[in-house]
């Protein structure tokens, strides 16, 4: 992973996080979600976060940083993933 200071992208990596859960059943999983600033899809976020602990894919945590977060994000993503 890299920080190259532009938009925030997370809806990607928990598509990875789900596309890899296929292959490795049984394991317990915990996903620390840390952002810093909006997100464009919030929507599109929160219903994959949703997606992963309805499915016993992941619990999530989020973690906001700073003034420019996403509180919407934050507060949606820990009640929907259960952390």
């Amino acid at each position: 992973m890299n920080a190259d200071m532009g938009g925030t992208e997370i809806l990607t990596p928990l598509l990875d996080i789900v596309n890899v859960e296929r292959h490795m059943k049984d394991y317990l999983r915990h996903v620390i979600l840390i952002t810093d600033g909006e997100v464009s899809n919030t929507a599109e976020v929160i219903k994959t976060i949703s997606f992963m602990k309805k499915n016993n894919i992941s619990t999530t945590h989020t973690v906001g940083i700073g003034n420019g977060v996403s509180f919407d994000l934050i507060r949606r993503g820990a009640i929907e993933g259960g952390g």
